[in-house]
């Protein structure tokens, strides 16, 4: 399956299971010659969650257009990756979210707090993908909504709370 529409990025983020479906994503997107590129935010609790990494690295060190980070919400002090929910940890983006591509897979919590988040900047639903592992009927608040919106770029909150 390639993507189809001209997008400057495809945004990953899965929580815990939620990253089984990029498993089979990534490899043949990259391998089939996709070139544009693609990141992966994995959202997991402890380290001991952490899995996969080999297959990972060895992706991003063929494919310079694919990178990967994982966030841990429950870290080691000695850890040195991101710290917190993924949502949390999400870097800000740049003007230029509304032409990038997004799938969502993993915990329905997350997924409904992203999806509210990103169509509060105008993304629209043609570009959200939602894989739910469980968690289907969470309904998030606007204070959820708001902590997510505000970690955007300044210029991007502007638009949204102005």
């Amino acid at each position: 399956m390639t993507p189809r529409g001209n997008f400057s990025e495809i945004i990953l983020i899965a929580t815990g299971v939620g990253m089984s479906p990029f498993c089979s994503l990534i490899p043949t997107l990259l391998n089939g010659g996709y070139q544009t590129p693609i990141s992966l935010y994995w959202g997991l609790r402890c380290r001991d969650d952490i899995c996969l990494t080999e297959s990972l690295d060895v992706l991003a060190k063929n494919h310079s257009s694919f990178s990967y980070c994982i966030s841990l919400s429950q870290p080691p002090e000695d850890w040195h990756g991101l710290r917190g929910r993924v949502t949390e940890t999400f870097p800000r983006f740049p003007a230029t979210i509304r032409d990038k591509l997004f799938y969502l897979s993993g915990n329905g919590a997350m997924i409904a707090e992203m999806s509210n988040a990103l169509a509060a900047f105008g993304i629209t639903q043609s570009q959200i993908f939602e894989e739910y592992f469980f968690n289907l009927k969470y309904k998030p608040t606007w204070e959820d909504v708001q902590k997510i919106c505000a970690r955007f770029t300044a210029e991007d909150a502007a638009i949204l709370f102005d």
